[in-house]
């Protein structure tokens, strides 16, 4: 199914993705998701497999900052997320492809915008919307980034390890919340997805080892620059992948 070419670049964007996840925060499934869509051309494909890979970038990136985790406000924001994780696999098994292209896009320019949407997108902010979202932008893309950090960045008591440790649990948390649905809609048939998505766990453990040992020595003012330029660059690429799909 899939072309060695293809394999070398999935390889590469899992080690560079558990990187920046680990050194953020965020960004595995988003980042992933909108690199492996543009190479396979498939977002639903891209979505499946990084069902077990973002389990273990989640998990491993998250693992060191357990005593710090708000696990309380953790545990009430993932009750809500396992009805937008059904609404959201059920939209990544009917719909058009560039559909979800667009809504991934929207995702990435809500993280570039937060600090300029303000009042407007500040619901989003709030606990039981903010999980709706996180589990339908999960099931439906693979990433629950964008609901997620903005839900974290709104709680002004939590410092930055606290904020770092409720995002990244979240995130490992939702992806095996993921996997029974997938399984239930009969989306996880294929051996080849399977076989990838475990063959590219060790490549996670190295990049978010990278990650973490990175995030220790680079400024939050620098951090932020480099998310937005990430941010900036997938959501150009995703249009002009978009445009494409809608004009053919």
């Amino acid at each position: 199914m899939f072309e060695v070419s293809e394999l070398i670049l999935i390889a590469v964007s899992m080690l560079l993705a558990a990187g920046f996840q680990a050194f953020t925060g965020f960004g595995f499934s988003l980042i992933c998701t909108a690199v492996l869509a543009m190479i396979l051309d498939d977002v639903q494909t891209a979505v499946l497999l990084l069902v077990l890979p973002g389990w273990f970038a989640g998990g491993s990136a998250a693992f060191s900052l357990r005593h710090v985790a708000p696990w309380k406000s953790i545990r009430t924001y993932l009750l809500v997320t396992p009805v937008g994780i059904l609404v959201g696999v059920w939209i990544l098994d009917v719909v058009p492809a560039w559909s979800l292209e667009l809504l991934l896009i929207l995702l990435l320019l809500q993280v570039l915008l937060s600090s300029a949407i303000g009042g407007i997108g500040s619901w989003i902010q709030a606990t039981i919307p903010s999980g709706f979202l996180a589990g339908l932008a999960a099931g439906s893309l693979g990433t629950a980034g964008p609901p997620v950090v903005a839900w974290a960045q709104s709680k002004d008591e939590w410092e930055l390890p606290q904020r770092r440790a409720a995002t990244l649990w979240v995130f490992a948390i939702i992806n095996p919340l993921r996997l029974p649905f997938y399984i239930a809609f009969g989306l996880m048939t294929n051996a080849d997805i399977w076989t990838v998505a475990l063959a590219s766990i060790p490549l996670v453990f190295v990049g978010s080892a990278l990650g973490n040992r990175l995030a220790r020595h680079v400024s939050k003012e620098r951090s932020e620059v480099i998310v937005k330029l990430a941010m900036t660059a997938l959501a150009i690429s995703l249009s002009f992948q978009a445009y494409g799909h809608i004009t053919a």
